[in-house]
């Protein structure tokens, strides 16, 4: 899901929403068309509408937001290749 919002706002609004909602799985405030891309995850469509409603539709500042649902997880990780330097 990304999505934009107003720059009117205290810088506290999205992070700490997204800090402590369990289904915002990751953010981040990205450059470009958009300010954050959130990764949420719920069990169903419903839970997610209800979860976009709660995060989004409420508040004043979000300009537009596009949610991108996932058919299938291709593949999923975190991890960060680090090569060693040589001789080490």
């Amino acid at each position: 899901m990304a999505h934009e919002w107003s720059a009117g706002w205290g810088s506290a609004w999205p992070r700490d929403r997204l800090l402590t909602t369990p289904e915002v799985q990751q953010s981040y405030d990205v450059a470009g068309e958009w300010d954050y891309v959130v990764v949420l995850v719920t069990s169903n469509m419903h839970e997610c509408r209800e979860l976009v409603e709660r995060l989004f539709l409420d508040e004043p500042g979000v300009k537009r937001f596009v949610t991108l649902p996932v058919f299938e997880a291709v593949k999923v990780g975190m991890d960060i290749p680090v090569r060693r330097a040589a001789g080490r």
